[in-house]
């Protein structure tokens, strides 16, 4: 299983789901922040993603997050990997350094951004962001052998047939914890 699954801190309430709650919610919406740090177990912090999403006339700033562990190890910004393991950096540079050489280069291209469309397929998501002249893909790609290995064993990635829908939640605080 890919999806870790998680609540929302302090409670036992489950953070909604796109699948439950629908993508109108967050279409149209700005960016405001981003993170990738976002989630504890206690000990530490499974590295989900998270974009706070500005206010609207429905609803308050609340955060889309990806609940995947190393959740920016499993997607591309314009075909380029977001994050990578250090040991990957000779195969692609990530647009985040971590480690011994640190940089980013994705938080500038996401804050601003709105969210224009969304495509979720069996195994894939999509998101186009940017404004109507500039429109940029945010993805988890259908062919994983796209993405970085997992640095430690150099195995790919295998997205194993769950819903991605159900990956990408709306939390109030962005503080879950799994």
């Amino acid at each position: 299983m890919n999806i870790t699954e998680c609540w929302e801190a302090g409670t036992k309430n489950h953070p909604e789901t796109l699948r439950e709650i629908g993508v109108d919610r967050i279409i149209g919406r700005e960016i405001i922040e981003y993170s990738g740090c976002k989630g504890t177990y206690g000990m530490g912090g499974p590295g989900f993603v998270g974009f706070r999403l500005d206010k609207t006339a429905d609803y308050k700033k609340e955060w889309l997050i990806l609940t995947l562990w190393g959740a920016t190890d499993w997607l591309l910004y314009d075909s380029r990997w977001v994050s990578a393991h250090p040991n990957q950096y000779e195969v692609q540079r990530p647009l985040i350094g971590i480690g011994d050489e640190v940089w980013d280069e994705f938080t500038e291209k996401v804050i601003g951004a709105k969210i224009l469309e969304i495509d979720f397929c069996e195994n894939s998501s999509k998101l186009t962001l940017g404004t109507n002249d500039d429109k940029n893909i945010l993805e988890i790609p259908e062919d994983v052998s796209l993405l970085p290995k997992y640095g430690g064993t150099l195995q790919s990635k295998l997205w194993d047939g769950e819903d991605q829908m159900k990956a990408w939640v709306i939390s109030k605080s962005g503080n879950l914890r799994c």
